[in-house]
């Protein structure tokens, strides 16, 4: 666990950002059951994730809908849809994380800190932690980020990133510092959003961590290699059908 200071000064940090989150406060027997500064820093963290991954969802929504109508008003041969179905079945394999990819982007070099502690300080302060990656991936994701990964794992919206003593669990695999996150994006963009004075990045080395971000013309993404299943969802289908 963080120390109360580490974990203030993310709270702070999000709080910045302008992420708002409502605490439900619940009370029994009189008494009020508080939420801990981490909780609501995970949440914001996760909340924020889903928003994006919402947004684009939809987006992948509204230009399915715009070829299903193209198929409705327009006469296409067999062998024009055939090849039309070949394309969209790479473009989402790209979109959701299937296909190793490359483009221009950041690189992001984290490790845990070197610098001697003070008496009162615990040492999880200068550790990299789960939230911190998190954090980091979801400032790619506001940023316009495409593409991202951490160790070699690609990240997509089911990756698990969690603390497993002084490593990182994601994807299921177990990564021991330091971390290397790439990003396949617009570098001013993506680079800016990293290096920004007060960002987060500046709070990591405050606190002593190692933080370097490099623009780079040819960064690979590599393919994600697990699983989704879906055990509970079940297409919709519409009235009279």
């Amino acid at each position: 666990m963080k120390s109360i200071v580490r974990n203030t000064g993310i709270f702070i940090f999000c709080l910045i950002l302008g992420l708002c989150i409502t605490v439900q406060t619940k009370t029994t027997n009189s008494e009020h059951a508080f939420v801990s500064a981490k909780v609501l820093s995970d949440n914001e963290v996760s909340m924020a994730a889903e928003k994006e991954e919402i947004e684009r969802l939809k987006g992948l929504i509204e230009e399915t809908e715009q070829t299903l109508e193209y198929y409705k008003s327009e006469y296409v041969s067999a062998s024009e849809i055939a090849a039309q179905v070949e394309i969209n079945y790479e473009d989402a394999k790209m979109t959701a994380g299937f296909t190793d990819v490359r483009g221009p982007g950041i690189s992001i070099f984290l490790d845990d800190g070197v610098r001697d502690l003070y008496e009162w300080e615990n040492a999880n302060d200068i550790i990299v932690h789960d939230l911190d990656i998190m954090i980091i991936i979801n400032e790619l994701i506001k940023a316009g980020a495409e593409a991202i990964s951490i160790n070699g794992e690609r990240y997509v919206p089911a990756t698990e990133i969690s603390c497993s003593g002084h490593t990182v669990k994601i994807n299921g695999r177990t990564h021991a510092r330091p971390f290397y996150i790439y990003a396949v994006g617009d570098q001013s963009t993506l680079h800016s959003a990293m290096t920004v004075p007060g960002g987060y990045g500046d709070l990591l080395m405050e606190y002593g961590l190692i933080f370097n971000v490099e623009k780079s013309d040819s960064v690979i993404i590599p393919a994600y290699k697990g699983s989704l299943s879906m055990n509970y969802m079940i297409l919709e289908e519409e009235e009279g059908e």
